[in-house]
């Protein structure tokens, strides 16, 4: 789980994240009733509030280009944000450019709704150690994963990468990120024992997809897809059962529903990918002969306006992949 605490001492208040960009209102209302009781006991009713936003680096990716936050595709990843930064609630509405001060700003607000004072404006501080502190928690990473893979979530894909690259000791930069995932890959597939020509030409720039650099040979995909499905890398088992179903869940739920790819409606497991001229679907089935493969199919080269025949033709392929003869 991810922690995101506040402590109080001296009549400050320090909000910290340690990664959390999930937050919601009702997480900071938590939070602020917390901090509120905790200054009331060392007698104090008016504090002043400042961010802890070291835990990550973070920040946006130049390697987005134009599908960046401005174009509502992500949120620069921070320590912590309310909502995802999603200023609209809508996936793909406008994002914050400041999440963590966006955050720490209704915070401010829902401490004084508590009765606890916020004199002046919020400043850039390190936390205190050993301070008392409230604190609330996010879902299991589980969780989180599971939410980034049904609805294609760019925002918590990307600071994931970025919660890789603490965990492996790398920094926490965009650039750092989308490194220590290309190298959590290669280290998996040396594992799983994958051939050395269906990694060579991996190349990852960010943590989400979004980067037209990134460089992900099919190959490479379908076997460590095969591998999980084979049940002998169990850790990564339960990714076959977080991915979308066709016609059921996530991005796939208003796909596979006409003509001949009804075939494959609850049958082909996968993760969608989109970026203006490239479709692609990568996950897992059962052929009609009973074996269980992995698959990644990529559409590309395409115009824009012909996004919905692109989409169609994936399904295409992947609904002859369980269609009976």
């Amino acid at each position: 789980m991810l922690v995101t605490r506040a402590t109080v001492q001296d009549g400050v208040v320090t909000l910290a994240g340690e990664g959390d960009m999930t937050l919601t209102e009702e997480d900071l209302r938590e939070l602020a009733a917390q901090t509120a009781a905790l200054a009331a006991e060392q007698g104090t009713s008016s504090v002043s509030l400042a961010l802890d936003d070291s835990y990550l680096v973070g920040g946006a990716n130049p390697a987005w280009g134009d599908n960046g936050t401005a174009g509502g595709w992500v949120t620069p990843t921070a320590s912590l944000a309310l909502e995802e930064g999603w200023l609209d609630g809508e996936q793909y509405g406008p994002k914050s450019t400041d999440p963590a001060g966006d955050a720490a700003q209704r915070f401010a607000e829902s401490l004084g709704e508590e009765g606890l004072e916020v004199a002046g404006g919020i400043t850039a501080a390190v936390a205190p150690e050993g301070a008392p502190a409230a604190e609330i928690s996010s879902e299991p990473l589980s969780e989180i994963v599971r939410h980034t893979l049904l609805i294609s979530d760019n925002t918590t894909a990307e600071s994931l990468a970025h919660l890789v690259a603490l965990s492996r000791g790398e920094e926490t930069t965009p650039a750092g990120a989308a490194a220590a995932v290309e190298a959590e890959i290669r280290e998996l597939g040396a594992e799983m024992g994958s051939p050395e020509e269906d990694l060579a030409g991996l190349d990852l720039r960010d943590g989400s997809g979004l980067s037209r650099e990134n460089r992900v040979p099919p190959a490479a995909l379908a076997a460590v897809l095969a591998q999980v499905a084979s049940g002998e890398v169990p850790a990564l088992e339960q990714i076959l059962y977080d991915v979308p179903v066709a016609a059921l869940s996530g991005t796939l739920a208003d796909r596979f529903g006409h003509g001949d790819d009804t075939a494959a409606a609850g049958q082909v497991r996968g993760k969608t990918g989109y970026l203006g001229g490239a479709a692609t679907l990568a996950g897992v089935t059962v052929l009609p002969d009973g074996r269980t493969v992995g698959y990644s199919i990529v559409v590309h080269d395409f115009d824009g306006a012909d996004a919905d025949a692109a989409r169609a033709a994936v399904d295409d392929v992947a609904a002859e992949m369980v269609q009976v003869d």
